[in-house]
């Protein structure tokens, strides 16, 4: 009787187990056994029912004393990179960036069901150096020269099959909306450089305990958050000041007020989704602190300069999120419901010749933020993402600065190329509302599985002066960079 040719290959391939190689040369000799035998299918000259013998070889893997991979106890990596920018709407020749960040993350296995991480970083701006650090306010250095960040510091476990733990620092996002923070209300925001980062890049780690309760489809998250951080904003006479606007007025601005982290401050979050078979559904609640700030009046600097103080104000949220699945479609929604939301006020030159002591900056209201979207995977190698966001204020007043009803979309097209080594992405904001665009565009080709290099360009455009994009209009810029990961 003629022996298979598979025969041979399949006893070595048991003498490879045996041996206990590592997984990666075992998984190599697996797939060549599946191409010799795809040949030998392919050019047998017996019929289809002689193509295995008497004498191959059939193995019961059940039977067979293959030691288990032994998990790591640390995992350890991180990543170098140095990045460069250059904003060409600039008066000065100087480039903007000359970053060097180092990052480490590690990952320590207590036990099969216990685990904790860490994840950080640092950077500095050599720039700062090139273009005179005597030019810049103690706050802006503060902010960018130097900056150090300890992203995920926590342990996580499960004290049974269905009830999970996890105490620490750490990043937890919610909702599915690119840009803005509709149910994504867990942690503050990176907006020192708004339009330049990924949402994900944005997220800033606070302090939690987390319980967590999971029966099958189903799974009931409960936060206690007494760590209050506040959204990072651009301080004054930075390219992204975020008062930049109102600076040009009779306002004075004193330093921002921040609850303490105590008991009394602490936020409360829930969250219930339930999982099915193309679709999923998360209904969220939170007693939490906007992280965004609003302008109390606290007096006058002197007689013609109003001052003012940014605060923050605790608030209730309501909300739910999700998406359905069909074919290449993902179709997603994301809506809440914030309770005493502060609206700002435009009549306060008025109220201070009526009633100069007692001046009200804003109006709490209720406010429904909403996002309807897809994304479409049909293309080859084209990912397409498009959401409409909207804010719609319960109880309208003229005074208020914004419209009764706020709006703006989001296109995100996502190309990769030569399988897969070069990624490029193009965002487009709109705001239709004061004619104003955001346009990202970056590209990162990997030239090995650690080395990657990356090139970028961010357009800032707007007409009115009351747009949200009006103080960075002339901060368009160029980026490019390398990273090595280990």
């Amino acid at each position: 009787m003629k022996r298979s040719i598979l025969a041979p290959v399949l006893e070595y391939f048991l003498s490879l187990l045996q041996l206990k190689l590592p997984c990666h040369h075992i998984h190599h000799i697996t797939l060549l056994c599946l191409i010799l035998l795809s040949l030998q299918v392919s050019f047998a000259q017996e019929p289809e029912d002689d193509i295995f013998m008497e004498d191959d070889i059939f193995i019961d893997i059940d039977t067979l004393d293959i030691a288990p991979v032994e998990q790591k106890k640390l995992e350890l990596g991180g990543f170098l990179e140095e990045k460069i920018s250059y904003s060409f709407d600039h008066s000065d020749s100087d480039f903007s960036q000359i970053i060097t960040r180092l990052g480490l993350n590690a990952k320590f296995h207590i036990s099969e069901k216990w685990k904790a991480r860490f994840k950080g970083y640092g950077q500095y701006d050599l720039s700062y150096i090139t273009r005179g650090r005597s030019d810049f306010t103690d706050e802006i250095l503060d902010d960018y020269e130097e900056r150090y960040e300890i992203e995920e510091c926590f342990i996580e476990g499960y004290i049974t099959d269905w009830l999970y733990v996890g105490a620490g620092r750490q990043i937890i996002s919610w909702g599915n909306t690119e840009g803005e923070q509709i149910t994504d209300i867990v942690v503050p925001r990176d907006m020192l450089e708004p339009g330049l980062l990924d949402v994900e890049d944005m997220r800033l780690s606070v302090t939690t305990v987390q319980l967590s309760l999971i029966k099958e489809a189903f799974e009931l998250n409960l936060l206690a958050i007494p760590e209050i951080r506040e959204s990072k904003i651009g301080p004054k006479g930075s390219e992204f000041d975020y008062y930049k606007s109102l600076r040009k007025t009779r306002t004075y601005l004193e330093n921002e007020e921040v609850p303490g982290s105590s008991i009394r401050h602490m936020e409360f979050l829930a969250r219930l989704s339930w999982s099915l078979k193309n679709s999923d559904i998360h209904i969220i609640f939170g007693d939490v602190y906007d992280d965004r700030p609003y302008l109390d009046f606290s007096g006058y600097k002197d007689r013609r300069t109003i001052s003012l103080v940014p605060r923050h104000k605790r608030i209730q949220v309501f909300g739910l999120y999700g998406n359905y699945v069909t074919g290449p479609w993902l179709f997603k929604t994301e809506q809440a419901l914030k309770l005493g939301k502060p609206i700002p006020r435009t009549d306060l030159q008025s109220q201070t010749m009526l009633n100069p002591m007692d001046v009200k900056t804003y109006k709490e209201k209720d406010v429904v933020q909403s996002m309807i979207g897809f994304e479409y995977n049909g293309f080859s190698n084209l990912y397409v993402i498009f959401e409409f966001v909207s804010e719609k204020i319960f109880g309208h007043e003229d005074i208020l600065l914004n419209d009764t009803f706020n709006y703006y979309s989001t296109i995100i097209l996502t190309y990769d190329a030569f399988r897969e080594t070069l990624n490029t992405e193009l965002l487009w904001s709109y705001y239709p509302q004061n004619n104003e665009h955001l346009l990202r565009l970056k590209a990162e080709y990997d030239i090995t599985d650690n080395i990657s290099i990356n090139a970028g360009l961010v357009v800032y455009t707007s007409y009115e002066d009351r747009g949200l994009l009006y103080g960075f209009r002339n901060n368009d810029r160029v980026s490019g960079g390398i990273k090595y990961s280990f």
